[in-house]
C-alpha cells in the first residue's frame, strides 16, 4: 500500500514512493522542498521576495508586510475607497447648501470626534480650569466641526496668552507696589514700617482689606495713608485732652497742633504723634466730647 501524507498545497495527498523531481517533504515546506538537502542543486536557496526588483525608495517596511503584490493592491483600494467617499461628500453638495446631517458627516470624515466630550485635552500644570465653561467652549468647537488637532491648537494658544497676560499684570502690580513703597518710605522715613503695620491693622478692622484688593487698589499708596489715618482714629484718647484747665479748650488745642513744626513737617521726629493726638481730638470735637 502507498505510503501519503496531507498538507501540500491545495490539500492534496503526495505519494512519497514516486519520483517527481523535488516534491514538498512530509514537513509540508515548500522553501525546503524546493531547494532539497543540500541547497547546491538546480533552483535551491531562499525564495525572492516578490518585491525584488523594485526601486530602493519604494521598499518600505510597510510594503514588506505584505506577502504578495494582491495583498498590496487589495490594500491599496480598499484605502482609495474611503478617500473616494470623503470626496463625494464634500462635492456633491455645496457646503453652504449642505443639511445639518450632511456636515456632520463632513465633519466626521475630517477627524471631529462623534460628541463634544470626545476632545482630550489637559491643561497645563498649575492652572485652574472652570470645567463648565471649557464644557460650553467645546460645545461651541464640536458645533463648528472642529477636529481634535484644531481644539488643541487654538487651546494652546488661548493659555500660552493667558499666561503672558498673567505674568505682565504681575509685573506692574510688582512695579507699581515698589514705587508705592518708595514714595512711602521718603514720605514716613524711620517711622515706615510702623505706620504700614498700622495701616494694615486698621483696615483688616474694618473689613476693607478685601475690597481695596479686589478693586486693583492694593499697592496704591493713598490706600496705606487711609489706612494709616483710621488707625489713628482707633486709638484711645488721652485722659486729659478734653479738660480745658490743662489745655484749654479742642479747639484751641487743635490751632495748636496744627500750627506747630512737628505736625506740618512729615520729616519731623514728632510727627506721628502730633498726627495722632490731632485725629483724636478731631475725634472728640465731632463726637460732641468737648
Amino acid at each position: 500500500m502507498d505510503q501519503s501524507t496531507a498538507g501540500a498545497p491545495g490539500g492534496t495527498t503526495t505519494d512519497t514512493t514516486s519520483d517527481t523531481g523535488g516534491g514538498a517533504p512530509a514537513d509540508g515546506s515548500l522553501v525546503a522542498g524546493m531547494g532539497g538537502d543540500t541547497g547546491g542543486g538546480a533552483g535551491g536557496g531562499a525564495a525572492t521576495p516578490w518585491y525584488d526588483g523594485l526601486p530602493e525608495e519604494l521598499v518600505t517596511p510597510k510594503v514588506q508586510q505584505f506577502q504578495n503584490v494582491e495583498e498590496l493592491l487589495r490594500s491599496y483600494q480598499s484605502a482609495q475607497g474611503l478617500v473616494g467617499k470623503k470626496q463625494v461628500a464634500l462635492g456633491e453638495v455645496p457646503f453652504d447648501e449642505m443639511t445639518d446631517e450632511q456636515r456632520a458627516q463632513v465633519y466626521q470624515a475630517l477627524g471631529r470626534p462623534e460628541a463634544a466630550d470626545g476632545y482630550e485635552w489637559t491643561p497645563p500644570e498649575g492652572m485652574t480650569v472652570d470645567q463648565e465653561a471649557l464644557s460650553d467652549v467645546l460645545g461651541k468647537f464640536h458645533e463648528v466641526g472642529m477636529t481634535q488637532a484644531q481644539v488643541e491648537a487654538a487651546l494652546a494658544a488661548y493659555t500660552d496668552a493667558a499666561a503672558a497676560t498673567t505674568e505682565a499684570r504681575r509685573q506692574e502690580r510688582a512695579q507699581k507696589a515698589q514705587a508705592s513703597v518708595q514714595e512711602l518710605q521718603q514720605e514716613w522715613g524711620e517711622q515706615f514700617t510702623a505706620n504700614l503695620e498700622a495701616a494694615q491693622s486698621a483696615l483688616r478692622h474694618f473689613g476693607l482689606t478685601e475690597g481695596i484688593v479686589q478693586a486693583g487698589l492694593g499697592d496704591d499708596a493713598n490706600m496705606v495713608r487711609m489706612g494709616l489715618k483710621l488707625a489713628s482714629l482707633m486709638r484711645e484718647p488721652d485722659a486729659d485732652a478734653g479738660n480745658p484747665a490743662q489745655h484749654g479748650t479742642i479747639d484751641e488745642q487743635i490751632r495748636r497742633i496744627k500750627a506747630s513744626e512737628a505736625f506740618q513737617s512729615h520729616s519731623h521726629a514728632g510727627h506721628k504723634d502730633a498726627y495722632a493726638r490731632y485725629a483724636r481730638l478731631m475725634e472728640m470735637k465731632y463726637s460732641g466730647r468737648q
